[in-house]
């Protein structure tokens, strides 16, 4: 589950599920104490999670996540991609994908 680190959707979305009984592998690229944070609120209520840092953005970081969740769970049954897209309020048919991996603050 990436975009889980944060206040919004994805965080909403990675507790829901572990609530529901998900195993969940919460990925953070710089925010490694939310990360865990989210992971020990996840086991404080007998749920299952694990945190592990990579950048989904590259083949490399995204085989490392997957690879993360086999590891400790064997599985994959839900991918969830939510990493911090900036919004962009064009109509859909003048979206550039590459356009996700802008990053709003210039950084």
């Amino acid at each position: 589950m990436t975009g889980a680190t944060g206040s919004g959707p994805g965080r909403s979305v990675a507790l829901t599920l572990a609530r529901e009984g998900a195993q969940v592998v919460v990925n953070y690229r710089t925010c490694d104490e939310s990360a865990y944070a989210i992971v020990e609120h996840i086991e404080r209520d007998h749920g299952q999670a694990i945190a592990t840092a990579a950048d989904v953005f590259a083949a490399d970081g995204f085989r490392h996540l997957v690879e993360a969740a086999f590891e400790h769970f064997g599985r994959v049954h839900i991918c969830i991609v939510g990493s911090g897209g900036g919004w962009h309020p064009e109509p859909i048919d003048q979206l550039a994908p590459e356009a996700a991996l802008e990053d709003p603050d210039g950084d």
